[in-house]
């Protein structure tokens, strides 16, 4: 056992300083407000630059088509949880300056409100409104895709009120933007899977996305594509810990807990 350990964490140190692209994956990093909640503006856009200088940007709606992709840098992609009305007043404005593709992840159940306390979003802030979500559409920078119509806990749901919830989200992004819009994947909220139901759903997802701090990797089989990895970007993550966060130091730190994770849950 400790040598199978040993050798596995060894070969996975040699591949996060090997050269790296599209077949060690992709970096899906995960916004949600543009703000004092979140990461500030300045630090946003000075995030923004580096991705745009050191990785290959790519939209999630070409997901399925990146293990093919020939790239020299390694892929990453730009998400939003939730759908903050700072993503269009703050975030848009700067990606559409530097073209960056990016997803929202919208909850579709407050549209133009402030959602109640109870919905476990942002306090007090105020997400897009159909005009907004379809000018933002229309720049063909931002793709939306299911993030729960209430964003209610899946975890603590059962398979039926979930394919509910997920049907009516879609049905409303896709009433808003068209299915030109509306990319077949989702974030739970929460970003935690609902393991024990999850291959109970009833559902036409292709992808779901968790939140774990790892770097994606392509997946081959169902239940994987269900449980695909971002990381997460908070306040914290400027400067060199966010460099950091995107680096091969971090990937090797994502390989080797998922390796000893698998190896220890063998046991």
């Amino acid at each position: 056992m400790k040598r199978s350990l040993v050798k596995n964490l060894l070969r996975d140190t040699i591949a996060a300083f090997t050269p790296r692209n599209n077949t060690d994956g992709i970096r899906i990093l995960t916004y949600h407000s543009v703000s004092s909640l979140g990461v500030r503006a300045e630090d946003f856009s000075g995030q923004m630059e580096y991705v745009k200088k050191n990785f290959e940007v790519v939209s999630l709606r070409d997901f399925g088509n990146l293990y093919s992709k020939k790239a020299e840098r390694p892929l990453l992609a730009i998400t939003f949880d939730d759908g903050y009305v700072d993503n269009y007043d703050i975030a848009f404005p700067i990606m559409a300056r530097m073209e960056i593709p990016f997803t929202i992840f919208l909850v579709t159940g407050f549209l133009g409100e402030v959602p109640p306390k109870e919905s476990n979003l942002y306090p007090n802030m105020r997400l897009l409104s159909e005009k907004q979500i379809m000018e933002m559409t229309a720049s063909g920078l931002v793709s939306f895709a299911r993030h729960s119509h209430k964003h209610i806990d899946f975890s603590r749901s059962n398979p039926e009120s979930l394919e509910k919830d997920i049907a009516e989200n879609k049905r409303c992004i896709q009433q808003i933007c068209g299915r030109a819009g509306l990319i077949d994947c989702l974030a739970y909220p929460f970003g935690r899977t609902p393991k024990d139901i999850i291959d109970k759903m009833d559902t036409d997802l292709r992808y779901a996305f968790i939140v774990d701090n790892r770097v994606a990797e392509f997946y081959s089989t169902y239940t994987e594509t269900l449980s695909i990895s971002r990381i997460h970007i908070d306040s914290q993550d400027n400067g060199v810990r966010y460099k950091w966060k995107l680096g091969s130091k971090y990937r090797l730190v994502s390989s080797v807990s998922r390796r000893a994770r698998s190896i220890l849950g063998k046991r």
